[in-house]
């Protein structure tokens, strides 16, 4: 039998902006990480991360949501380990500051390269 933890137990886990598929993750990963969505605050981006992701370890973070990941951002986390984004590249990403603070990086890499591939010769 799983023991549930409230959600000021959990790890907290910084969601940049809600991406199309953020329900079922929140859904299904819910008694596993505390979710931090700043969308559903009034504050200011920058506000919120200083009031409530101090402790936040790691980041989702979706691409073309016009968030980039930046010195100002990172900044407001200092518990920060881990940057998730769901694409191939890291444009988004202020990578080089990132790296000098220790903060490992997730992306999809190559993933989706050889469906982009057939998709794009199917055109």
């Amino acid at each position: 039998m799983a023991v549930e933890r409230q959600s000021d137990e959990l790890p907290q886990v910084l969601v940049l902006s809600p991406p199309t598929v953020f329900t079922s993750l929140e859904s299904q990963f819910s008694n596993t990480f505390h979710f931090l969505k700043p969308w559903n605050s009034e504050l200011p981006l920058l506000q919120f991360l200083i009031s409530n992701a101090q402790s936040a370890r790691a980041c989702l973070v979706i691409p073309g949501d016009r968030i980039a990941v930046s010195s100002a951002i990172l900044d407001c986390l200092p518990s920060l380990n881990l940057v998730v984004t769901t694409s191939a590249g890291v444009d988004h990403l202020h990578v080089a500051e990132l790296r000098r603070r220790g903060v490992a990086i997730a992306c999809a890499g190559n993933l989706f390269s050889q469906d982009v591939a057939d998709t794009a010769w199917d055109y």
